[in-house]
């Protein structure tokens, strides 16, 4: 896998699953309590994910 596939394929995920629930991407970015553009970034795949345990 070379670098940033993984990112570009969970942006596409993230994505189907948004548009799958009628979800603008502003609304998808609420719901996750992150920017819109932080999204954004992440669907295009030019921003890694972060995850954090709670």
């Amino acid at each position: 896998m070379a670098v940033g596939d993984l990112q570009k394929t969970v942006g596409r995920n993230l994505r189907a699953y948004r548009l799958q629930r009628g979800l603008s991407q502003e609304a998808f970015a609420d719901l996750l309590g992150v920017h819109r553009t932080y999204m954004g970034g992440i669907e295009r795949g030019e921003r890694n994910l972060t995850l954090k345990k709670a």
